[in-house]
């Protein structure tokens, strides 16, 4: 008997930016059996017009839009979920029907999809480009030398037919711009230029790798952040403002030029921490030189003597990027707390909150504050 083997690819939908993008879009629900059936049915057409002989094969498909971030997963979980269904309900419908190809399609029952990597992810908002998987089920052979064609052929003949547009249109209530097949291969490449382009090289070189399962190496970011993939896991260089300024990536910077410059490497580093996690990559913290991650929401970190004048409390912003570092200065020293993960901000606060300091002095200067000379993290003065 052949080996039974799993095609995976997608059709690309670009919406229309202006009403399906941006802070208030709203992400397209999952749509029931029966319209999945029946998008599927237009799909299939339009497939079997570029290649004659794909109906010896079954054709699933799951009734949902997602991002790209997450169709690009470590062990792609998407496509394992779709390959899960479609076996076992393929073999439900008896053993004279599972030889035979046909159309299988994934819709929601009473809102629900059947297994949760098929669910599309709430945190993911919706952007331009949204994907509608796809995957052929049959002979490991047979699927190979198909494949080879669809990258040869998608890219300019993959448009999908102005009926089955209307069609996606009308199922998810959406208007677009393009829809058209792509191959999983495909859509990696257009990742890789979108984030070359933004200047992101070292973020394609460790989603790549994660994807590959490949083995350890070394990126950096464009402002000198140290990152490892390693053992599963990307392993990343948290630098407080002290170790940066004085011996990290800003070692070398005029004083006037580390405010600015450690808002820069801030962004960028979480900038990459967000995007990992958004594509389902592991990703651990690690202080220079430490062999063991960061623990918690939020890093303290012991500084210098406080002056004489030093607020309580001191809030170093970061413009849109919220709370950078809040020095605390107690007992005649500081304490610098640094918010590791998005939710660490609120978890520092109310750390900070409990100390009952506040009422000695309570700064929110509007930027980083820190002593030129000692290039050190400072408390605001009263």
């Amino acid at each position: 008997m052949s080996e039974r083997h799993q095609l995976p690819f997608l059709v690309a939908v670009e919406t229309d930016p202006l009403r399906y993008h941006g802070e208030h879009a709203v992400q397209p629900a999952p749509l029931a059996m029966a319209e999945a059936e029946q998008l599927l049915a237009h799909i299939a057409a339009d497939l079997g017009k570029l290649f004659p002989d794909v109906n010896q094969h079954g054709l699933c498909c799951v009734g949902a839009l997602y991002d790209q971030a997450q169709v690009l997963r470590p062990r792609y979980p998407l496509f394992r979920g779709m390959a899960e269904v479609a076996r076992r309900r393929w073999k439900q419908r008896g053993a004279e029907s599972a030889r035979r190809t046909g159309l299988l399609s994934i819709g929601s029952a009473d809102g629900h999809l059947p297994r949760e990597e098929l669910v599309p992810d709430p945190a993911l908002p919706p952007g331009v480009l949204q994907l509608l998987p796809l995957q052929l089920h049959g002979d490991a052979a047979a699927l190979e030398a198909l494949e080879d064609d669809m990258e040869h052929r998608f890219m300019e003949e993959g448009q999908l037919s102005p009926l089955t547009a209307r069609a996606l249109e009308r199922a998810f209530g959406i208007a677009t711009t393009h829809v058209r097949f792509l191959t999983v291969t495909d859509l990696l490449a257009m990742l890789k230029l979108q984030l070359e382009h933004f200047g992101f090289p070292a973020l394609w070189t460790l989603i790549d790798a994660a994807l590959e399962d490949a083995q350890a190496l070394e990126a950096s970011g464009s402002a000198g952040q140290r990152f490892r993939w390693s053992e599963g896991a990307v392993h990343a260089e948290f630098q407080t403002f002290d170790h940066w300024a004085r011996g990290g990536g800003g070692r070398d910077l005029p004083a006037e030029e580390l405010a600015s410059a450690y808002l820069a490497w801030t962004r960028e580093y979480r900038q990459l921490l967000i995007t990992l996690a958004a594509h389902g990559i592991k990703v651990e913290q690690h202080l220079p030189g430490e062999s063991e991650p960061l623990r918690g929401l939020f890093l303290e970190e012991s500084g210098a003597a406080a002056g004489q004048q030093a607020n309580a409390i001191t809030e170093h912003e970061g413009g849109e990027l919220g709370t950078l570092a809040v020095t605390v200065a107690q007992d005649g020293r500081l304490r610098h707390f640094y918010p590791l993960v998005p939710e660490g901000s609120n978890a520092l606060h109310e750390h900070l909150a409990e100390l009952g300091i506040a009422h000695q002095g309570l700064s929110y200067p509007g930027r980083l504050c820190f002593d030129p000379e000692r290039r050190r993290l400072a408390a605001d003065c009263r």
